[in-house]
């Protein structure tokens, strides 16, 4: 994974349109670099295409961007280059709920 820690900030785009890649919305998520993460802190945009999961056990569940809140654990692998800003901002392929 790119990044793992806490949901600080979310962000919801009402109406994100019919692409594919419609942006729902944002996430910032804060964190420690450990020894299978990148950043400690990044932006991170969600799309239709990002693949959302909750972990329940050692069991992932598909869920949607509503079910995403501030205060969960999440880990995100992002699709594709990462903006070298502060917090670094990318796209997520892939966002999983942890708690």
């Amino acid at each position: 994974m790119d990044i793992r820690g806490n949901i600080v900030e979310v962000h919801r785009i009402d109406t994100p349109g019919s692409e594919r890649n419609a942006i729902l919305g944002a996430l910032l998520i804060e964190g420690v670099i450990e020894a299978d993460t990148k950043y400690d802190r990044a932006s991170v945009t969600i799309t239709a295409e990002t693949e959302i999961f909750e972990l329940r056990g050692e069991e992932r569940f598909q869920v949607i961007f509503d079910d995403v809140t501030v205060g969960h654990r999440a880990e995100v692998r992002f699709a594709g280059p990462v903006r070298e800003t502060y917090p670094f901002q990318g796209t997520a392929a892939e966002l999983v709920i942890l708690e």
